[in-house]
């Protein structure tokens, strides 16, 4: 082997040695894209994960709402403590993201803010309280599997609003 290839391929594993060293630091991201972090000013301690390693997308596994009593949409409308329509200028989109444990028990709630051209958006308080307060009260959850084991799952409902009201709910 010549000088000039043994200087390369010491240089290329010296490389590779640092590099792994640096990967063994924590990350400032998630494991995941999309993973919700335990956040103790807003989270249940309580709150139980059968795996909080493998958190999946509902519709990965089949995480549903209960269809009884017109399901989810009808428990929402029902849950909702304010008068819709109030603020005619609040139009855009208002998505919860949560998680539903192998319990059928929800927490982690967080809350995603656009306006009609899909820009962020601050919608006034007394709406996104209401709405995620109705959301919170949902507990007729069927939990979702995988090979016949029950997992825990993220889960989104996002609202549409139109001057003030509630036009669609999709989970």
């Amino acid at each position: 082997m010549n000088r000039n290839y043994r200087i390369q391929f010491i240089l290329f594993f010296s490389i590779i040695a640092i590099a792994s060293c640096k990967t063994s630091e924590k990350s400032s991201f998630p494991e995941k894209i999309g993973d919700i972090d335990f956040d103790p000013l807003v989270d249940r301690k309580d709150f139980y994960l059968c795996d909080p390693s493998q958190i999946v997308q509902y519709y990965n596994i089949g995480t549903t709402y209960s269809d009884e009593h017109g399901g989810l949409e009808n428990d929402i409308l029902k849950n909702l403590q304010m008068k819709q329509g109030k603020n005619k200028s609040e139009s855009g989109f208002i998505t919860i993201r949560f998680v539903v444990n192998c319990k059928g028990e929800t927490d982690r709630f967080r809350v995603y803010e656009l306006d009609q051209s899909l820009q962020k958006k601050k919608f006034e308080t007394e709406l996104v309280n209401s709405i995620l307060t109705a959301v919170k009260k949902l507990d007729k959850w069927k939990v979702g599997a995988n090979k016949n084991e029950i997992m825990d799952s993220y889960f989104r409902i996002t609202f549409k609003i139109v001057n003030g009201e509630i036009k669609s709910i999709r989970p």
